[in-house]
């Protein structure tokens, strides 16, 4: 009999950078190659919507969109009837109907005994119940599976706008409860489906809105939760409640493995995972042989793994911040037992520095899947981008923060008269989906100071664009120069704007670099082989 693990993956924040992709890309490939186990609730006979094929998922992507746009502007501030119309507004702005007076006959061994009138009904297809309370409880969700029952509607979506959005998703269909559990298993004959798993994914409030890894997640039918405490930034008061949230999530969710992805959920993750196996250790029992085997276990769950892209000490801070980042990495190492790296640099700083876990310290490279890349034609996507088909672009991909080194890039661009430029991300022209406008640039540069193992590098490559990027973290574990693209020192202008004088005269070289990073990319960073070497560490206990 197979064992299904519970993995928890915690990360910092919401809002999507290169840890986010990883979750992303990650949970959504296991979910491809494996089976994803949604948690069951209430009754046995209900069947929630938390699968990849979700009920109408175009119009619960349309209502979702709707209530993040409503509660960002209201937050919980006014009363059901309030949301309920302007949530009805922005419904019919999107070409959806709403009946807010369907009435549902309520019946009782098949005889009438009242009526229901929901809040709403959008399509005729899908039932609705609003809430504006500080959090849903467990009697608001049986109660509205009884009101979902007793309809004739296979879709229901409890909403609350509390202090954060709520959005429960419930299906009953009899048709489909004795298939509901293998729908969601691959068809294809060559795909895997011999391991289980059920995934749970934390994120911080930043950056949680429908551009954010827990809303894409949520649409994907993933378990998510929001943790009201875990911030970007150090604040004494936000991470200590932030520890003790995290410490509360453990007990409550009781991981195999607890999967920590960024610097401070690394730190706190790893603290609470520590005072949790203490914690259950002290409770048990120790008057029999099973109960010390118990004890035994305990003290060994849940089996902590800490990737991290890129070290925090290695950003552009100050001495004594990278003193201290440096100090907790150290500190904390203890607590985790396989530390991942995504750059065999950073493994070797790591070791050099005596950064050491329990277990080990691996090096994992990311891997993205070439043949679901869905890039634009070089036309439309010039076309989307405001360019004409005859410009020769020179852009990057990468938010405005100072270890991506964007200054560098607009100092070496703005002396040519002969290309346009453009930076798309957070703090520039934010854009979702990037990476399918990658087929207007001609050249991709990254003029990174820091870096981890960048998934737009992957990305451009698999487009088939020539790459300039600085000799930063795994850049020169992924390019040979002037084999996969041109490498050149960080914080230079004078060479980014070498190399870009060098590439737009030169077609030739740009073809050949072009080629090659595809071939790379499919042969040496592939998704298949990421997530292989992922399974492969759940596996071991």
């Amino acid at each position: 009999m197979n064992t299904k693990k519970k993995i928890l993956f915690l990360v910092t924040q919401s809002e999507f950078g290169g840890a986010q992709r990883f979750i992303y890309n990650l949970v959504t490939a296991l979910r491809r190659y494996t089976q994803i186990e949604p948690r069951a609730e209430l009754e046995d006979t209900q069947i929630d919507a938390d699968k990849r094929d979700f009920l109408y998922s175009d119009i619960t992507y349309k209502i979702r969109g709707a209530c993040f746009k409503i509660w960002k502007e209201f937050r919980g501030a006014f009363k059901e009837k309030v949301i309920e119309r302007a949530l009805a507004k922005e419904l019919h702005n999107q070409r959806l109907t709403v009946d807010t007076q369907k009435q549902i006959l309520v019946l009782y061994d098949n005889e009438k005994i009242g009526k229901y009138v929901p809040d709403m009904v959008v399509d005729d297809r899908v039932l609705v119940e609003l809430k504006s309370k500080t959090f849903l409880i467990k009697e608001d969700e049986k109660q509205f599976w009884l009101y979902l029952k007793g309809s004739d509607y296979r879709l229901g979506l409890l909403i609350n706008f509390g202090k954060k959005l709520e959005i429960k998703r419930k299906i009953y269909d009899t048709a489909r409860e004795q298939s509901a559990l293998i729908s969601v298993l691959p068809k294809a004959q060559n795909q895997r489906v011999s391991a289980n798993y059920e995934v749970v994914v934390g994120a911080g409030p930043e950056g949680n809105d429908e551009k954010g890894l827990l809303f894409a997640l949520e649409k994907e039918g993933i378990n998510t939760i929001n943790l009201k405490y875990l911030r970007r930034g150090v604040n004494p008061f936000f991470d200590f409640f932030g520890l003790v949230e995290i410490h509360k999530l453990i007990r409550k969710e009781k991981p195999d493995i607890l999967f920590l992805c960024s610097s401070k959920a690394g730190f706190l993750g790893s603290l609470a995972a520590h005072l949790y196996r203490g914690y259950t250790y002290q409770r048990k029992s120790a008057y029999s042989s099973e109960a010390r085997l118990d004890q035994r276990l305990s003290a060994k769950s849940p089996k902590v793994i800490y990737r991290i892209g890129g070290w925090t000490f290695n950003d552009p801070w100050p001495d004594w911040k990278k003193k201290f980042y440096l100090f907790l990495e150290k500190k904390t190492a203890k607590f985790k037992d396989v530390i991942i790296n995504n750059a065999e640099s950073d493994k070797k700083q790591a070791i050099k520095l005596g950064i050491k876990p329990k277990d080990k310290i691996v090096t994992i490279y990311n891997g993205i899947d070439t043949d679901k890349s869905e890039f634009l034609s070089r036309e439309e996507a010039k076309k989307f981008l405001q360019f004409e088909n005859s410009d020769f672009v020179v852009g990057t991909i990468a938010n405005n923060y100072p270890a991506k080194g964007i200054e560098y890039f607009n100092k070496a661009t703005k002396d040519f008269k002969n290309i346009k430029t453009i930076v798309i991300g957070r703090g520039n022209r934010y854009i979702p989906d990037a990476f399918r406008y990658l087929k207007a640039f001609d050249i991709f540069v990254l003029p990174s100071v820091k870096e981890g193992f960048p998934w737009t590098i992957l990305e451009a490559m698999a487009a088939e664009v020539p790459i300039v990027a600085t000799r930063v973290g795994a850049l020169p574990e992924i390019i040979e120069n002037n084999k996969d693209g041109i490498l050149i020192e960080p914080k230079n202008p004078q060479q980014i704007a070498d190399a870009i004088t060098k590439l737009l005269n030169n077609e030739n070289l740009r073809k050949k670099l072009a080629e090659q990073g595809r071939k790379t990319v499919i042969e040496k960073f592939n998704l298949k082989q990421m997530v292989k070497k992922y399974e492969n560490l759940f596996s071991i206990n």
